[in-house]
């Protein structure tokens, strides 16, 4: 189906075996195309992912932070800061002492920043056939200089042997994209439709599937014992500080 390359001109080239060849030499495939040596169909998968594109942030502006009021006597009671620190301190830890078995999980997979954050988009491919031309031979004009190319397929094999002189620096030699890229949504009256048989019958249970762990989550239960020892604390320290 595809073409790719297999020998390459010269030892700087070594690595674009097993590459695209339109990504190699985009002038060459394209010729390939146009004389029918390749056809080329469009295929769109219209259940692909796209990363989300980032919004621009603006700067951000001034926060302004919560101060808590208190008169002269409130500062220089011991009490009101023991049982305010304790309080505040409470606050801060609930969430982590009754829900301690999700926060650990949480922090065993790591910052969801992270994560990439894909949305649902359509992508185009273009895919490359052999043709029905099995030799050709042809050259092309790029200006000031032309390009003699010949290509055959090997009998009994897929292999398409191509002999070309170097691309001319005038020509376009623009490289062909194998992968597939974003695209709008296309016109659902000039797609090709591509008819797939679908199987006799459904394959809804195979006895070497294990499904015994489907649907075995985590539960969050919070700590009770860390909970009653919180509690306890706070408790001790309003009866001490409040009996002074």
């Amino acid at each position: 189906m595809m073409e790719f390359s297999l020998s390459p001109q010269s030892d700087d080239q070594v690595g674009d075996v097993g590459r695209f060849f339109g990504e190699v030499d985009g002038h060459l495939m394209t010729e390939m195309y146009i004389q029918g040596v390749y056809r080329r169909e469009e295929a769109y998968d219209f259940q692909a992912s796209c990363r989300k594109e980032q919004p621009k942030v603006a700067s951000a502006g001034s926060r302004v932070s919560f101060v808590p009021r208190l008169n002269l006597a409130e500062a220089v009671n011991l009490q009101w800061w023991t049982t305010n620190a304790a309080w505040a301190y409470l606050q801060q830890n609930v969430y982590g002492i009754l829900f301690s078995t999700s926060s650990t999980m949480a922090e065993e997979l790591g910052d969801d920043s992270s994560i990439d954050e894909n949305v649902s988009c359509v992508r185009l491919q273009h895919e490359y056939y052999l043709g029905n031309d099995r030799e050709l031979y042809w050259s092309t004009d790029c200006g000031n200089c032309s390009r003699t190319m010949t290509a055959r397929q090997l009998r009994y094999s897929n292999l398409l042997l191509v002999v070309a002189d170097q691309v001319c620096n005038s020509c376009n030699n623009t490289p062909l994209i194998q992968e597939p890229q974003k695209t709008n949504n296309p016109n659902q009256c000039k797609v090709t439709p591509r008819y797939r048989r679908g199987p006799e019958r459904c394959y809804a249970h195979h006895p070497d599937e294990d499904a015994s762990h489907c649907g075995a989550a985590a539960l969050a239960a919070p700590s009770l014992f860390a909970t009653s020892i919180q509690l306890g604390f706070l408790l001790f320290i309003m009866k001490l500080f409040g009996a002074t």
